[in-house]
């Protein structure tokens, strides 16, 4: 199981949650704490342009969604990989919060 997504996703977070609050991103991460098979961990991230949101579990499964006003949602299905494909996920979601 790749564990090392789910650390990788909150060093993620914790390297630039700061950064992201101050340029008007309002940005939160979550896990699972119970005694579920697959465990998870998920961003959320909140500007101008969009609602964003990233559900990795530690299988690699994925699910991101975009939800933008007056638009449809954009839900997708990942199987991550790797640390460089979690963060490039990561920063494209942020983008879509920031600009529309």
């Amino acid at each position: 199981m790749p564990n090392y997504l789910l650390a990788a996703m909150k060093a993620w977070y914790d390297g630039h949650a700061e950064l992201l609050r101050a340029s008007g991103i309002e940005i939160t991460l979550d896990r699972t704490n119970d005694d579920r098979a697959k465990h998870s961990h998920w961003i959320r991230a909140s500007g101008p342009a969009a609602e964003v949101e990233l559900i990795v579990w530690d299988t690699g499964e994925a699910e991101s969604g975009i939800a933008r006003s007056g638009l449809a949602n954009i839900d997708e299905h990942h199987e991550i990989a790797t640390v460089a494909q979690l963060t490039e996920l990561l920063e494209r979601l942020v983008d879509s919060a920031r600009s529309s």
